[in-house]
């Protein structure tokens, strides 16, 4: 599928070092922030770029959106809540990539920094991977390890994710 357009989709750190990322391709960009948050560092690198950006935490209208794009559009997904539904996935003209902060399929869903640490875990990750139906499956893009720590807490180990995973999307964009 060639991409005519690109959507962001998340908040955060993560979500505004792939629109930083993204915005080298030279393909249209939107950004889609789904948590209101008043020192967004997603809004502030959109204005930067000078990209459209909406803030919407009302899913319903999410979908709305997704549902009426007709181009081909690659959709990422970094330290999203928004869970895609059938009618979005199913659509041919989407593709769909997520960032998720563990080695899948072990701890999907969220917080999976805090349950790998509670089951002590000696090795976590990264991953991004296609959106498929069900939370966090879907075809491997990348995975990277990362060494837990004794005395690691749940915030550095989520941090050291999204460092690591910022890695793993620069060298995967390419090829998206």
């Amino acid at each position: 599928m060639k991409v005519k357009n690109v959507i962001v989709i998340g908040s955060g750190k993560i979500a505004a070092a792939c629109i930083g990322i993204l915005a080298g391709q030279k393909v249209p960009m939107t950004v889609v922030e789904t948590e209101q948050q008043p020192l967004s560092c997603v809004r502030l690198i959109s204005g930067n770029l000078r990209l459209p950006y909406q803030s919407v935490a009302d899913y319903a209208q999410i979908t709305k959106y997704l549902r009426s794009i007709r181009k081909n559009t690659l959709i990422v997904s970094a330290n999203n809540n928004y869970l895609f539904p059938g009618e979005v996935l199913n659509k041919r003209n989407l593709c769909i990539v997520n960032f998720h902060n563990a080695l899948l399929p072990a701890y999907p869903g969220r917080n999976a920094p805090t349950w790998v640490i509670f089951e002590g875990e000696d090795l976590t990750g990264i991953t991004w991977h296609i959106v498929a139906e069900g939370v966090d499956t879907g075809e491997i893009l990348s995975q990277r390890a990362i060494q837990v720590g004794k005395d690691v807490t749940a915030l550095e180990l989520t941090r050291l994710c999204m460092d690591e995973g910022i890695k793993a999307f620069e060298a995967i964009c390419p090829s998206l």
